[in-house]
């Protein structure tokens, strides 16, 4: 049976709340689990105040309720950010990451008790202080590393600096190989500190919905091949370049899940815009393929719930995302390649065994990475690493 704590103590950048309830949703989908488990959640979840002003207030302290475990405890301390960025000489970020470091520890007095553990989620401003926030406590402190960027942040934070601080965490969950390779080069992390474990997936919520219902209670094309995207509308994502691949395809339609810089109205496009998450399966059920050519990512939990879903893929022929994608379940591509993204999406069209062959491909790796699994794997990893040396 794995290890379980009874209390864990969470610093977050990104966490759901009134304002966003789209921020971080895979890092609350992973609390609630643990909370499901009966282990004690508390968040601290600092909110930059012109975000705070800008989206509306919303209550500071509140609690989530978790259907036959314990309520999630969320703090949200306000702090004035800077952004994170440099404006000519001046290094905001390093003044945005001492104040938002300050909001977290001007919060622990409202923690109940302590906890067994401190864990952050992402690398800069949440893991930094997970560490921080773990010193204090005198308790083991782990860092979740997601970002695809690792190798620009020496430009905003002294590379030495930085890697003194790293040195003090306990271990690092990495939801990419890509990743924990930089941790190990960048940052001089050793192997046995860091874990792999890519993201998972509540299939309790993604799963295969009966195509034809769904696409009735969306309005949508009975007849036509539905190609879905889900991500921000953004260059790095791809939506413009799926949007074009697909004007040369009759007879299939596109469903663009998200929100961004607007998407051209072109004929060929059913529907886009935001959707509430418990909602997005049902649109993934609804369409053939799913369609992905993005240039970056950490773990990208849009292809993990397009397979829950039982879609086949076509996404970028990349390494960050050789630890989620099988052969067997997709397609890859070179993600700038517009002729390329159109004649996968033509192979998937005209060839219904192949796609029926990958859809249960998918479905069998969404298995692997199911949401539950993960949580557990993580957990026995904190329990190898936290009576170890940190440094």
């Amino acid at each position: 049976m794995t290890w379980k704590p009874r209390h864990i103590l969470f610093v977050l950048s990104n966490f759901p709340w009134p304002g966003d309830p789209a921020s971080g949703m895979f890092t609350e989908q992973l609390i609630r689990r643990y909370a499901s488990m009966g282990i004690r959640c508390t968040v601290i979840h600092p909110v930059a105040v012109h975000r705070y002003v800008k989206t509306g207030l919303s209550p500071r302290r509140f609690r989530i309720s978790v259907e036959g475990g314990e309520p999630i405890e969320v703090i949200r301390p306000l702090f004035p950010s800077l952004y994170l960025r440099l404006v000519g000489p001046l290094n905001l970020f390093s003044a945005t990451r001492a104040l938002f470091r300050r909001a977290v520890r001007r919060s622990l007095h409202l923690v109940r008790g302590v906890p067994d553990l401190v864990y952050g989620h992402f690398l800069l401003l949440s893991g930094e202080s997970a560490i921080e926030t773990g010193h204090h406590f005198q308790v083991p402190s782990f860092v979740a590393v997601g970002e695809s960027n690792l190798d620009e942040f020496p430009d905003y934070v002294p590379l030495d600096r930085f890697r003194r601080r790293l040195s003090q965490a306990h271990g690092f969950i990495s939801v990419s190989s890509v990743i924990r390779g930089q941790l190990e080069d960048l940052y001089r992390i050793r192997p046995e500190r860091i874990g792999v474990f890519p993201n998972g997936v509540d299939r309790a919520r993604f799963f295969p919905r009966e195509k034809k219902a769904m696409r009735e209670s969306l309005w949508l094309d009975p007849d036509a091949f539905i190609v879905a995207f889900a991500g921000i509308f953004e260059h790095r994502k791809g939506p413009q370049r799926v949007s074009d691949a697909l004007k040369g395809v009759p007879g299939a339609l596109g469903v663009f899940l998200g929100k961004g810089p607007s998407l051209p109205a072109e004929p060929h496009i059913a529907f886009q815009g935001p959707v509430p998450h418990p909602r997005v399966a049902e649109y993934l059920s609804a369409a053939d393929v799913f369609v992905l050519p993005t240039l970056g990512e950490g773990s990208c939990n849009a292809l993990v719930e397009a397979m829950a879903c039982g879609l086949p893929l076509i996404t970028s022929d990349r390494d960050f995302n050789r630890d989620l994608v099988t052969d067997q379940s997709s397609l890859l591509v070179d993600p700038m390649d517009v002729s390329a993204i159109r004649k996968a999406i033509l192979r998937l069209k005209q060839g219904e065994e192949l796609r029926q062959r990958m859809a249960e491909a998918a479905l069998a790796r969404a298995a692997e990475l199911d949401l539950s699994v993960r949580a557990e794997k993580i957990l026995s990893f904190i329990n190898e690493r936290r009576f170890t040396e940190t440094s």
